[in-house]
């Protein structure tokens, strides 16, 4: 199929585009239109205004390649002349110099013996790597003593603390997130939003005069028998209930497989589950059903976040619900009359519908294709997640974040009764930790009979800036001193595998490091010398206890 109007403006969005790298120059007119802000945006913006107010200062931007911060320097040029900007600091402008050696001759106004006086202003856009390597540098950390002291601290476990003075201000993409967070929101199986995805998502699919996906939509409406997939996938990702289900599933992809999301990526992949790969070389007859968004969006492909959501398609989780639905799709001779599919008949061209009514007539014999593609999209009409260790961990997440000893107290349960499984012991004791010696018809314990939530340590959360959290939840637990377990996802969801009776394999181990080292350290802490608990193959419990001197007692 030739390109039509649609297509061409789509394919400005791929990163194979020429257009999709910014270079910090001045906004085009496209890149204007599709520009949103971020809240990382906003705290640049004060962190600027701040230097302003000093009189003279140096922004360090820290990120990644392709998470925006040259469409943000393009962005803040106008607004801000006083300010020069270095929006690649990872490379070197003369072929002989190094690009540390070039950054301390760019950064030569804000040595130590300068910095306080100089009126000079400038942001710097830098890779964590780059950063690392400038004050790990001997010479910059003899003449950018205060540069030096702030960086370090970005690297320190807590990303969300890191140092900053009157004159050096660090904002790092690492320390936002690009969805947002609601702890204090009770009841709700999904406090969790994107207000920057769903701004593009309706930059791109609004009915305002002038989107520019829009009009080109408008001009590439198809003639009589032909079929555009192209125009099917963007009525689709107009409908406010797919946008909704693309955020939910982008979050927890980045939540459950650690996803790494770019603005470039976001736009990209926008891009691919609009316009299919065959599109060139389209066929009704042989790509109908792999070329709409359901079916791209679930199929996986080069693009990271697509990689990503393969993992979370529907027909990959097996229940009794899905069996059942999977097999009245089977039987059925027509599309399902319920509210979710009635509701297309409106919003989609009638040329979708009728190529699927040709197909239920044809013997039946794409029944398989239909069946799948319904599946997806009543999925995408009706989001849920099918993950019951991620529903609870967004729970859990936001009574951390929120101070809320209730909702944290299955994370504690569940790390206090995966402890004895983790080695092979299968006991439903709490607060025991095993030792290294455990037999047939004894397992051997010590006691911990003081860990426990600690309720003083209540977590920051500004409900100003819902995007600057970490997805990770730090656990206390005392014996004789306090031991830090952090707990990520991936932790989480293992450990309640383990408490619902997976064998813990030795390859386990070397995968949750943190959690055997976690333990080791309350072996280490308890009075195993003194008192040891030893449960028989029965269930019953003896314990070994040293009372005076050298007399063993067993009780």
């Amino acid at each position: 199929m030739d390109d039509t109007v649609l297509v061409k403006v789509f394919r400005r969005l791929s990163q194979g585009s020429k257009q999709s790298v910014q270079s910090g120059k001045e906004l085009d007119d496209f890149d204007k239109f599709l520009h949103v802000d971020r809240p990382i945006d906003r705290a640049v913006r004060d962190a600027m205004d701040s230097i302003r107010i000093e009189g003279g200062g140096i922004l360090f931007l820290v990120g990644s390649a392709g998470d925006g911060k040259s469409h943000m320097i393009s962005t803040l040029k106008k607004e801000y002349p006083d300010f020069e900007f270095r929006n690649d600091a990872s490379e070197s402008p003369w072929p002989n110099v190094e690009s540390i050696d070039a950054l301390k001759i760019f950064l030569n106004d804000f040595k130590d013996v300068t910095l306080q006086t100089t009126s000079a202003k400038m942001l710097v856009a830098i890779n964590m790597g780059k950063l690392s390597a400038f004050i790990d540098d001997i010479d910059v950390q003899a003449n950018f003593c205060e540069i030096v002291s702030c960086g370090k601290t970005l690297f320190d476990e807590d990303n969300l603390c890191h140092e900053e003075t009157k004159r050096v201000r660090i904002v790092s993409f690492i320390n936002h997130q690009i969805f947002e967070l609601f702890p204090e929101q009770k009841n709700i199986t999904y406090p969790i939003d994107s207000l920057f995805i769903k701004k593009v998502l309706n930059k791109i699919t609004s009915k305002d005069y002038d989107n520019i996906f829009r009009a080109a939509f408008n001009k590439s409406t198809p003639i009589g028998s032909e079929f555009d997939p192209c125009y099917i996938n963007y009525q689709l990702l107009c409908i406010p209930a797919v946008q909704d289900a693309i955020v939910k599933l982008i979050i927890e992809a980045i939540i459950r497989f650690k996803l790494m999301l770019t603005p470039r990526e976001l736009f990209d992949f926008i891009y691919r589950i609009v316009v299919p790969n065959n599109y060139t070389t389209f066929n009704p007859s042989k790509d109908f059903f792999r070329s709409l968004l359901p079916t791209i969006l679930f199929g996986g492909g080069e693009n990271k976040i697509l990689k990503n959501l393969a993992l979370l398609d529907p027909l990959k989780h097996g229940s009794i619900v899905h069996n059942d639905y999977l097999s009245e799709l089977f039987t059925s001779i027509e599309i399902p009359d319920e509210p979710c599919f009635n509701g297309l008949q409106g919003k989609l061209h009638p040329r979708f519908f009728a190529i699927l009514d040709e197909y239920y007539k044809n013997s039946r014999s794409n029944v398989e294709d239909i069946s799948r593609l319904l599946f997806r999209l009543k999925h995408l009409l009706e989001y849920h997640s099918e993950s019951d260790e991620y529903r609870s961990f967004l729970e859990i997440l936001c009574g951390y974040y929120n101070n809320d000893v209730h909702r944290l107290f299955p994370l504690y349960e569940t790390i206090q009764r995966s402890i004895p499984h983790f080695y092979g012991s299968y006991t439903d004791k709490p607060n025991v930790v095993p030792l290294d010696i455990q037999g047939r018809e004894y397992k051997m314990f010590v006691s911990c009979d003081n860990l426990k939530p600690d309720p003083q340590n209540s977590i920051p959360f500004n409900r100003n800036n819902r995007n600057k959290f970490v997805v990770e939840i730090d656990t206390q637990w005392k014996v004789n001193e306090s031991v830090l377990l952090k707990i990520e996802y991936q932790l989480y969801e293992y450990l309640c595998k383990i408490q619902r009776g997976k064998l813990a394999q030795a390859d386990d181990r070397n995968h949750n490091l943190s959690f055997s080292e976690f333990i080791s350290k309350l072996v280490r802490q308890t009075d195993f010398k003194n008192k040891v608990i030893i449960l028989t193959s029965d269930n019953k419990q003896l314990t070994l206890s040293r009372i005076f001197g050298k007399k063993v007692t067993l009780k």
